[in-house]
C-alpha cells in the first residue's frame, strides 16, 4: 500500500513538473509567475558579486547575487542590486541609497524585462516597493540590463 502511495505522489510530480516545462504560456506570464510565487527575500542573499562601476550623472555600482540566478532554457532570472555612492531622492521625497531589482533576461534574444524593484535607505529600510508587469525589451549597451546579461549569461551559448 505505501508502495501505491510513493508511485502516485512520483508520477503527480512528474505530470506537474513536465506541465511546467511544456506550459503554453508567453514569456511574459511565466516571468510575471516567478515574481508572485518567489518566496526569497531579495536581502537573504550574502554574497553579491561586483558586475561593474557607473559613473555617468549619479555613481553607483552593479551587483548580481550569483546563488539567485534560477535558469531556464535561455532565459535566466536574477537579483541585482545598485549600490550609490550619495543618497538619491525620488519625486516623491524618499531618501534612497540601494536599489535591488528582479529581472529577467533572455541570453539569446539579448532581451530583458525587469519584475520587481525595492528601495532601500541607508539604514537597510524599505522605502518603496513594486512588482512590474514584465515589458520585454532590447538591451541596450552600456545599460545596467547590458552589465547584468553579461553577468547572467556568460556561460551561455549566445
Amino acid at each position: 500500500m505505501a508502495i501505491n502511495k510513493l508511485a502516485l505522489n512520483l508520477m503527480t510530480s512528474i505530470f506537474f513538473i513536465l506541465g511546467f516545462a511544456c506550459s503554453s504560456k508567453g514569456i511574459e506570464e511565466q516571468n510575471y509567475d516567478i515574481v508572485k510565487k518567489s518566496k526569497v527575500d531579495e536581502k537573504s542573499y550574502k554574497i553579491w558579486y561586483f558586475v561593474s562601476k557607473v559613473a555617468k550623472d549619479r555613481d553607483y555600482k552593479v551587483y548580481v547575487a550569483k546563488e539567485s540566478i534560477i535558469e531556464n532554457e535561455n532565459l535566466r532570472r536574477s537579483w541585482s542590486k545598485l549600490v550609490f555612492d550619495e543618497d538619491q531622492k525620488d519625486p516623491d521625497g524618499k531618501t534612497y541609497k540601494e536599489v535591488y531589482i528582479l529581472s529577467s533576461i533572455d541570453c539569446l534574444e539579448n532581451t530583458y524585462s525587469y519584475l520587481a524593484s525595492r528601495f532601500y535607505n541607508s539604514l537597510g529600510e524599505l522605502v518603496y516597493s513594486e512588482n512590474i508587469a514584465p515589458d520585454v525589451s532590447p538591451i541596450t549597451p552600456d545599460t545596467n540590463s547590458d552589465y547584468i546579461s553579461k553577468f547572467v549569461c556568460a556561460d551561455s551559448e549566445k
